[in-house]
């Protein structure tokens, strides 16, 4: 009859490359064969929770895998972190918070079924001892506590009911008033672009525009090179080239910190070389929407820099005075009253389910 046998591996590579994972620590790996019968495979359960077997994995890893809570947290190894799957979280989302890539995640935690993840369960995050090194993450810093903008300021809200994005651009005679560019079929100006990214992913435009300025000098002069010129807004993508896609990135990093902030479900950055971001508990949504796009294909050293006396708050209120002059607070009036949803099915046809609720634009969007 076979008999359960323990694997050594390493990430990077599949564990039990010829059976069944029972469980696993950083190191090895307890297989089971295909033929293994049930009472094989109890036996050697009850056995390992009984801490049987000197070279068995810890049995503490079952019962921390499963354990409640949220975020990063850290574990006996130092090889590893632990990151607690909350809900809407999904194993290609945990992966690129973190610059792993999904193999990794997968063969790290000897993953059957990358689809099958579920809230609680605890993943082990490869650590790395130097920044940059791809695919791990290196030790967290706390980011900056400072309020730079309200939460109807990082949001298309009626705060915006006045503003021109042309009219602003037309003032200042930049190389964003004489831009076209070709989206969807049609030719559309830089004013154009921004507008339309601000509507589609409901984020501010002056924060766009003051970010735009700041990285490339699109809105008061001209890009001073060909790297301005084609990633106008430092997102260092050689596929998305052009204003539409440097502002679609910028604007999907926004709505990330926005969102994950205001729903708990995102407390770090992960910047260009590695380094890890937390969120200042005390910053608001609109602020978290800021750090998160300057945090955007940028260094630490970088990130700072721009949150700096001469960074974003400097470069807004020279374009549009202070942020705080327009807020809307609350943004959600506390009595705001939900509008009767009425679905636009028919009677006594079947009708069925095909997704839940997802984003229109960008990450988590069909």
């Amino acid at each position: 009859m076979p008999q359960p046998v323990y694997e050594s591996w390493r990430p990077g590579h599949l564990c039990c490359t010829k059976g069944y994972l029972l469980f696993m620590n950083a190191r090895s790996c307890l297989c089971a064969g295909p033929r293994l019968s049930g009472f094989v495979l109890l036996t050697c359960v009850l056995a390992l929770i009984a801490g049987a077997g000197a070279q068995s994995p810890s049995a503490s890893y079952l019962s921390e895998n499963y354990r409640g809570g949220g975020g990063l947290s850290p574990a006996a190894d130092s090889s590893y972190v632990y990151y607690t799957v909350r809900s809407g979280d999904t194993l290609s989302g945990i992966a690129t918070r973190y610059r792993v890539s999904m193999a990794l995640l997968v063969s790290f935690n000897g993953l059957r079924n990358a689809d099958a993840i579920y809230i609680g369960q605890r993943l082990m995050i490869p650590v790395s001892g130097a920044a940059g090194q791809p695919g791990a993450v290196i030790a967290g810093r706390d980011g900056p506590d400072e309020k730079l903008v309200p939460d109807s300021e990082a949001v298309y809200s009626p705060a915006y009911s006045d503003f021109d994005v042309d009219a602003f651009a037309q003032k200042y005679q930049g190389h964003l008033a004489s831009y076209k560019e070709k989206v969807d079929g049609d030719v559309l100006t830089g004013p154009q672009i921004v507008q339309l990214i601000a509507e589609r992913f409901s984020v501010g435009p002056r924060v766009l525009l003051t970010v735009l300025e700041m990285r490339s000098g699109w809105v008061t002069g001209q890009p001073s090179n060909n790297f301005e010129q084609n990633y106008p807004m430092n997102v260092e993508d050689r596929v998305h080239t052009g204003l539409y896609y440097q502002m679609w990135h910028a604007a999907n990093a926004m709505n990330a910190g926005y969102y994950g902030k205001q729903l708990n479900r995102v407390d770090v950055m992960l910047l260009r070389d590695g380094t890890r971001v937390r969120f200042a508990s005390a910053i608001n949504p609109g602020t978290a929407a800021v750090q998160s796009l300057l945090a955007h294909g940028t260094k630490y050293g970088e990130f700072l820099s721009q949150l700096g006396a001469d960074g974003f708050k400097s470069t807004y209120q020279k374009l549009f005075g202070d942020p705080f002059a327009n807020a809307i607070e609350p943004l959600v009036p506390a009595d705001v009253q939900q509008p009767l949803l009425s679905l636009p099915f028919e009677d006594g046809h079947t009708w069925y389910f095909t997704g839940g609720p997802h984003g229109a634009w960008a990450d988590g969007s069909a």
